[in-house]
């Protein structure tokens, strides 16, 4: 699934490149700089972070509770993977490539964790 969303950004990031002038492409540069800037460790946490409010967002089933996980999730500056592949795409480097990798790995390690939590939760309240 994340090899044909990762698919689906690509295409739509070169779509849109080719409507874009050259001050908005040095301007999506310019952002994918700074998203790239961060840390190691900080892109891990804000990913493992994001991976559990995408987890409850979806578990929840419920409007409001969607809604406010995405807010939060934006909001806060969170890295979501599918979100990201573009700043990827725009500045391509290996060090770039392992951030991206760290910010899956927080995604699913977040979700995952997250997801156990609920049903670890539900077990005991039986």
């Amino acid at each position: 699934m994340l090899l044909f969303n990762l698919a689906g950004v690509a295409l739509c990031t070169f779509l849109a490149l080719m409507t874009k002038s050259d001050t908005d492409y040095n301007l999506m540069i310019e952002i994918s700089n700074q998203k790239f800037a961060r840390s190691y460790v900080e892109l891990l946490i804000c990913g493992l972070l994001c991976g559990a409010l995408m987890l409850i967002a979806v578990y929840a089933k419920d409007t409001v509770i969607v809604v406010f996980c995405i807010m939060i999730f934006i909001l806060s500056g969170y890295e979501h993977c599918v979100a990201d592949f573009p700043f990827l795409l725009l500045n391509l480097s290996v060090e770039n490539l392992i951030k991206f990798l760290l910010i899956v790995l927080g995604n699913s390690v977040g979700s995952i964790l997250t997801y156990l939590l609920i049903e670890k939760r539900k077990m005991i309240s039986q």
